[in-house]
């Protein structure tokens, strides 16, 4: 969303804009140089092409030799890598960011360098301007920004014709939050960078340490505690802090953090250490004594402790499905009590109902079906058999619908049907008024 300057800061911001300094020449040579994979030759059919001029000439080199030792261009004299391919044109689209000052605010310009190859043509080289950070001595962030062509998270649709003007934060589009677009890490940074005295004063010497430098820079002016933990070289507990912005984590997270600087412990790995903290916090460790929170191995610590709780919590798991299971075995005797008389028989088969919920277990774990699992025990318009022959060997579990009086269906091994399954169907079906006698008159 386009914004006219109304707060007194937009209006400064909107008038230095215009008095920034056009990109260098040395600015731009240094962007193509640095932004693009550079001296290329791509090679297919015994013909190789140079990106660096656009000469394309016959060679008689196997395509093995030329990728193992390169080859000299015949046009331009630089020696290429080579690479086996079939393009004919390519284009590569990079950022690049050029760091300076300009009345005690710091100022990233973004840039969107483009470079196109083709063959028998020079590559052709272009840089705009599509977005300007402002931060200000008290780390207040304004954005002046071209428009873009597209509302999602596009970062290459700026539309270069129009003007930079002061664009809204914390807009979002579909879940997009589309300020992230104005905080680019590119990919190159012009080395020769100018910041404020007080930026330097807040302890940053020129690397950045995987952080975007607008995240980095409004992260040292307005948050002491990354400040310090910055001061300390603790520079992944800084970058979790940058992109984990939550108040009491970043509190609790800083006063442990204290323990390591005074001992000298640099933290390389803060996602890890952040939740080996969260453990020892689980097993009430001391979390002020250097012994724990400084470990020599974080990722044995870490992981020992991660197997003591899930030790824990499968007990714990294990006591809460026995007090579950237990009320679930009281629940079905309390339903489907009424039914254990049940008996019908023939010559060789005996069916019954299944009398409690280890039942259904056995059942499942012998028949190789889901009739615990699915927790047919809960289902009271629902009747669950089991036929077995004379010497106790189970053949088909059943289902009878007692609001239908139906059998709805009969599974042996692996749901599948048994030899007896057509006469256990018949069997159940001849003694349904038995069955609807025990619904109605228990």
């Amino acid at each position: 969303m386009i914004m006219r300057p109304v707060t007194k800061l937009q209006k400064e911001v909107t008038a230095l804009s215009a008095k920034l300094h056009k990109i260098t020449k040395a600015q731009e040579t240094y962007a193509f140089e640095h932004c693009f994979p550079r001296n290329i030759g791509y090679f297919v059919k015994h013909t190789v092409w140079c990106t660096e001029c656009g000469h394309q000439w016959e060679t008689d080199e196997t395509s093995l030799m030329l990728q193992s030792c390169g080859v000299k261009c015949h046009h331009c004299g630089k020696m290429l890598n080579v690479l086996y391919s079939r393009k004919k044109k390519e284009e590569y689209k990079e950022y690049y960011n050029i760091i300076t000052r300009c009345h005690g605010y710091n100022v990233i310009r973004n840039f969107l360098v483009t470079r196109y190859n083709s063959i028998g043509h020079k590559p052709y080289l272009n840089i705009d301007e599509c977005v300007q950070n402002w931060i200000s001595p008290d780390g207040k962030l304004t954005i002046m920004a071209r428009n873009s062509s597209g509302n999602c998270h596009c970062y290459d649709l700026w539309i270069f014709s129009s003007p930079l003007t002061i664009k809204t934060r914390h807009t979002t589009y579909y879940g997009y939050d589309l300020s992230e677009k104005y905080n680019i890490y590119a990919k190159t940074i012009y080395p020769r960078m100018y910041v404020t005295p007080i930026l330097k004063r807040n302890g940053f010497k020129g690397h950045f340490h995987g952080i975007s430098p607008v995240s980095l820079f409004t992260l040292l002016l307005t948050n002491s505690k990354a400040e310090t933990l910055f001061k300390a070289q603790q520079y992944a507990l800084v970058y979790f802090i940058a992109y984990n912005m939550i108040t009491d984590k970043t509190d609790k997270l800083f006063n442990v953090a204290k323990i390591c600087m005074r001992n000298k412990y640099i933290v390389s790995d803060a996602k890890m250490w952040d939740d080996y903290i969260r453990l020892l916090d689980y097993f009430h460790k001391d979390l002020h004594n250097a012994k724990y929170v400084c470990p020599d191995n974080l990722k044995v610590a870490h992981d020992t402790l991660m197997d003591k709780k899930a030790k824990i919590e499968k007990v714990e798991h294990e006591r809460a499905e026995i007090a579950k299971m237990k009320a679930e075995r009281e629940n079905y005797i309390k339903h489907m009590g009424k039914f254990f008389g049940l008996l019908i028989t023939d010559d060789n088969l005996v069916i019954r109902p299944l009398k409690s919920v280890d039942e259904f277990y056995e059942e499942g774990q012998k028949m190789h079906h889901c009739v615990y699992q699915c927790e047919y025990f809960k289902r009271h318009d629902s009747l669950i058999l089991t036929t077995r022959d004379k010497e106790g060997n189970m053949i088909e579990t059943i289902e009878v619908n007692l609001r239908l009086y139906k059998v709805v269906q009969s599974r042996g091994v692996c749901n599948k049907n048994s030899e007896y399954h057509d006469r256990i169907v018949s069997l159940v079906n001849n003694n349904m008024n038995v069955i609807r006698k025990y619904n109605i008159a228990l």
